[in-house]
């Protein structure tokens, strides 16, 4: 199905700015709960009332700032109408991902000639303003949204997804590939902003959308004599353990995309993948009409990641606190 990717396009509107030099990743944005950039009859809000006041461009990304989004989505506007969706396809929206599953849709990577050719109508700055929050006319699946964050989990590396019963046969022969069907061409330092930006979506206190949703989620990677890492607890290591170890963390994105139909709940997103600092699995949550990605979508994501590794499975808790 297609649905609007919500704060997880966050991803690719940062990825533009950075690349095409309209913002810097230290830049510091003042975000007082609404935005004003196309004027004040169009005035925009952010998630977050009260705002999140002097934030920088990949806080914003952990924090999931709208306004921080609101004014990159103008500045790429003003610099080329078309810049937006043309990293949206380099993350491989817009097009089907190949996958071996009947009728997958390519959604939609929205510009001005597509505006013009199946609205009739000219592309404005607003259309790009809600393109930035994942909103408009932008339509994704799921599995595309677990592509982009493969992408960024593999360094830039766009991958074909498969439907497969294992990766390997019984003899251990590998049977499946990695099929790499393009490339970000991004620089290192633009990754390194967007991998530190979902690192502190979950993992900074301050500003994370999903830091509740993972409390105590605290594992390291310890290395036994056979030189094969072991997940354990931080409860069960010392202070000094824990400084040699490998601390399990977990990169992720929620969103919260609004829904087309009248007074639905919006669509929970939440995208992850684990550990950051050398992938193994990229875990995608859509739900459908139930609120806030981080909510409901992201406890999902947490126990999906918990049973990969193994480890206990978490009871998801119901934050009453509204984010995205």
């Amino acid at each position: 199905g297609g649905y609007p990717p919500g704060s997880t396009f966050k991803i690719v509107t940062l990825a533009a700015g950075l690349s095409e030099a309209v913002a810097q990743a230290d830049e510091i944005f003042v975000d007082p709960g609404y935005w004003d950039g196309l004027g004040e009859a169009y005035r925009k809000t952010c998630w977050l009332q009260r705002g999140h006041g002097r934030i920088s461009l990949v806080n914003g990304l952990s924090a999931s700032c709208n306004v921080v989004f609101y004014e990159i989505g103008k500045r790429l506007d003003a610099a080329n109408q078309s810049m937006l969706s043309a990293y949206a396809r380099r993350f491989g929206f817009g097009a089907p991902t190949g996958v071996e599953l009947a009728g997958e849709l390519g959604g939609i990577a929205p510009d001005p000639d597509w505006k013009r050719a199946t609205r009739g109508d000219v592309w404005t700055a607003g259309d790009t303003v809600n393109m930035s929050i994942g909103q408009g006319f932008m339509l994704v699946t799921p599995l595309q949204i677990a592509q982009m964050t493969a992408a960024v989990a593999t360094g830039g590396e766009i991958r074909r997804p498969h439907v497969v019963a294992r990766l390997r046969s019984p003899t251990s022969q590998t049977i499946v590939q990695p099929e790499v069907t393009g490339r970000l061409d991004l620089k290192p330092e633009v990754l390194q902003a967007i991998q530190t930006g979902m690192v502190g979506a979950i993992n900074n206190r301050r500003l994370g959308t999903t830091v509740r949703q993972f409390e105590g989620f605290d594992y390291y990677l310890v290395s036994d004599p056979a030189d094969q890492p072991r997940i354990v607890p931080a409860r069960r290591l010392s202070a000094r353990q824990r400084r040699q170890a490998r601390q399990l963390i977990v990169a992720g994105k929620s969103g919260t995309a609004q829904a087309p139909q009248p007074n639905a709940k919006p669509h929970a997103w939440f995208t992850a993948y684990a550990p950051a600092d050398d992938p193994q699995v990229v875990v995608t949550v859509l739900l459908e009409n139930t609120g806030e990605g981080s909510v409901n979508a992201a406890p999902l994501a947490r126990q999906l990641i918990e049973a990969y590794f193994r480890l206990p499975i978490s009871t998801p808790s119901r934050s009453p606190v509204i984010t995205d």
